[in-house]
């Protein structure tokens, strides 16, 4: 069964991040506690590790889309796993918006 890892709150006032960069792609697979993203809060630059080993079958965005805390950041599964349904847009995970 597949797992949905969503952006933690890393900070008190935290309520969004940036994706800088990712880590991983969709396909790849990921270990436990393997740095799979870095994202930019209101205060730094923090590099994200997932809680979940498998196979990457979505990101939550591209680098450059801001995500609100509790938003799908990355879900983790078996290879042609399908992405849950109980996530709102599983096709898209979209951002919240993208910063320019």
């Amino acid at each position: 069964m597949a797992s949905i890892f969503k952006l933690p709150a890393v900070g008190d006032t935290m309520v969004e991040g940036e994706i800088v960069e990712w880590l991983v792609d969709i396909g790849d697979t990921v270990d436990l506690d393997q740095p799979i993203c870095s994202v930019e809060t209101d205060k730094s630059v923090v590099e994200m590790t997932t809680p979940y080993r498998g196979t990457v079958l979505a990101l939550g965005g591209e680098p450059g889309d801001v995500i609100e805390v509790g938003q799908t950041l990355i879900v983790v599964g078996e290879p042609g796993e399908e992405v849950p349904a109980s996530d709102p847009d599983p096709e898209r995970l979209r951002p919240l918006r993208r910063r320019r």
